[in-house]
């Protein structure tokens, strides 16, 4: 929002008491700022580093009106304690960031028009979110990792013709969480196609080298397998490829669920 606000429209300026990446600082300066230009404009902070990922994803913007935009940063705050280690702390993370959003006075969030978009690792937690809220509507996910059940199963299966970097995969998982599916650790960082019930994409690179090529098939067809509605595409690239090809796949399935988002 560079220079003299240029909009009559109401703003609510939202952010996190311990922001590294937006001080709290910057955005009392941005609410002066508005104040001296009369604008109606209110400022919130929640506790903890809730960032919205503005220069990350600068083109984000939600056509369908009174939608909201969230994009959780990922980097320990609410129910996890402060701790960010894997996609079962992350997921609460992303519920208290939810949760803060439908505190908000007169910010009306209907969470049974909730839609999830996760990379990587943001893929299991939108897996992981979907299977404990039956609000979803839908989720798009990006390379998304399979869990920890499923990677250790596949690594198993397949481990006389696992490359170099799926080897090196492998051995990091066993060395810091071992191989027993029993424990803690892979319960809780698990999910299968039980736990969701609503419309999937799942996009991935033919070259990535963090979450296989090989390992992405093999979950979409365990997905479809349990009659899920499930829609799967490669992509050429590495590890979460998002530029135009998968922009416009992305925007277009998310339109046919309901949501106008334009990426």
């Amino acid at each position: 929002m560079p220079g003299t606000p240029r909009t009559d429209g109401t703003f609510q300026l939202i952010g996190g008491s311990h922001d590294p990446i937006v001080a709290p600082g910057m955005l009392r300066s941005l609410f002066a700022a508005l104040r001296r230009h009369d604008r109606a404009v209110s400022l919130r902070f929640f506790p903890g580093a809730l960032h919205w990922f503005a220069a990350t994803f600068p083109r984000l913007t939600l056509a369908q009106a009174h939608a909201v935009a969230f994009l959780p940063n990922y980097v320990g705050y609410g129910p996890s304690g402060g701790k960010v280690g894997d996609a079962y702390e992350d997921t609460q993370d992303v519920e208290n960031g939810l949760q803060a959003l439908a505190r908000i006075r007169g910010l009306r969030v209907e969470r049974n028009a909730t839609y999830l978009l996760g990379f990587s690792i943001g893929g299991a937690v939108g897996m992981l979110l979907a299977g404990k809220d039956r609000q979803v509507r839908a989720v798009a996910l990006d390379s998304p990792w399979p869990g920890a059940r499923m990677s250790l199963g596949w690594y198993q299966t397949n481990y006389f013709h696992l490359n170099r970097d799926e080897l090196l995969g492998y051995k990091i998982l066993t060395r810091y969480e071992g191989s027993n599916t029993a424990n803690r650790w892979y319960r809780r960082n698990s999910y299968g196609c039980q736990d969701v019930h609503m419309p999937l994409l799942i996009v991935g690179g033919t070259e990535d080298d963090i979450v296989p090529q090989a390992m992405l098939t093999a979950m979409a067809a365990n997905l479809k397998g349990c009659g899920q509605n499930v829609e799967f595409k490669l992509f050429p690239g590495g590890h979460a490829p998002y530029d135009g090809d998968e922009q416009a796949l992305i925007q277009a399935w998310f339109q046919r669920q309901g949501i106008s988002l334009q990426l």
